[in-house]
């Protein structure tokens, strides 16, 4: 049975956020991605709703945010569901490839 929709955000910083695919990698159990929002320094945020079943230690496909190259990565927020218990919170890993 799913449990209710959890949200979670990152601020990305450093000097390179300039990336062309983005992958996600859950490591203490699964879950179920539903929406990923991310936004960016200048122009509008890229929404993609999604429905993704991530297994810990796993990675994701690579995400393509090709369409939108050359715009540094501020923000990426995701909506999920998991499987799991209420008090195990889930950890989630964004990788930024270019």
């Amino acid at each position: 049975m799913r449990q209710p929709v959890g949200r979670g955000g990152a601020v990305l910083s450093g000097a390179t956020q300039n990336f062309r695919y983005l992958k996600l990698r859950v490591n203490n159990r699964s879950l179920t991605l539903d929406h990923l929002l991310v936004s960016f320094d200048s122009g509008p945020a890229s929404s993609l709703p999604l429905r993704y079943r991530l297994l810990p230690g796993r990675d994701s496909a690579a995400l393509s945010l090709q369409r939108l190259s050359g715009r540094r990565i501020r923000r990426v927020d995701l909506r999920y569901s998991s499987d799991g218990g209420y008090f195990t919170p889930v950890s989630v890993i964004v990788l930024g490839l270019r």
